[in-house]
């Protein structure tokens, strides 16, 4: 049997659509849903039933099986771009909205996963292609199993259904997380960063967390005290004293179980 799909024949992609300000386009499978929006315009989003090279940040494979939202949003960044440099940050709170409306309590781990106590449920993937948008990547599990491709996320990954009896379906989940990511976008628009700061340092869970960062190759570990009004990480040290980090700069943040200090 020809296991290769006639083009052909193939399943058509369903058709784009428009709901409130936002234009869909839903796609059965593709390569990224971020490289598929990189020309799109703003307020559109992409959303795909599979992926088959997704990416987390520093280009790190991330399992995209069928079951989960695989989206890329356009969202428009005007004026000065240090407005948004913690975009990254409020499209993490606008997950997080979407999750508190279903009852569930989820934290950010610093600075693109989204955690169920110490499973990662969701993550961010924000790329600039132009200097008036961004595209940002979001990635949940809801019903897939990203376990049978990777054994070791078993281990460390969450879904949705796991997490409440009656889970909404993707669609549903869809609609209720670009409704907060507008609200958010619109926030931020307004009033910059530091109009969420609070609510974005309620969302990292119980402080203080240790740490150890990667910052421009260089590890330092310490306790992860939140963010400032600029959204700047800020670092206490064993002798408490506490610095400001910019997020460009950290590589990496590890979570440090106390066991491991």
């Amino acid at each position: 049997m020809n296991e290769i799909e006639d083009p052909d024949t193939a399943a058509p992609n369903p058709k784009p659509f428009n709901w409130k300000s936002w234009k869909i386009l839903p796609l059965t499978e593709t390569s990224s849903t971020n490289e598929e929006a990189r020309h799109q315009p703003i307020w559109t989003a992409v959303v795909a039933d599979s992926q088959t090279a997704g990416r987390g940040r520093h280009g790190r494979h991330w399992t995209s099986d069928k079951g989960g939202l695989w989206l890329s949003a356009v969202l428009p960044t005007p004026g000065n771009l240090e407005h948004w440099n913690a975009l990254p940050l409020a499209v993490g709170l606008a997950v997080i909205r979407t999750l508190t409306k279903l009852n569930i309590t989820a934290r950010m781990r610093w600075p693109n996963d989204i955690m169920v106590n110490d499973l990662k449920l969701a993550g961010l993937l924000l790329e600039r292609y132009h200097s008036d948008r961004v595209v940002a990547g979001i990635g949940v599990n809801l019903t897939n199993n990203p376990g049978e491709e990777s054994p070791e996320l078993s281990r460390i990954a969450t879904r949705l259904c796991d997490l409440t009896p009656s889970p909404p379906n993707r669609d549903e989940f869809m609609i209720s997380l670009l409704t907060h990511l507008k609200e958010i976008h619109q926030e931020m628009d307004q009033g910059g960063v530091e109009s969420l700061v609070v609510e974005l340092n309620q969302m990292w869970g119980v402080l203080p967390r240790s740490v150890e960062l990667d910052i421009q190759g260089k590890s330092i570990i310490g306790n992860f005290m939140g963010i400032t009004p600029a959204g700047n990480l800020i670092l206490q040290d064993a002798a408490g004293t506490e610095s400001e980090h910019d997020a460009a700069h950290v590589t990496m943040l590890h979570e440090v179980p106390t066991t491991e200090r």
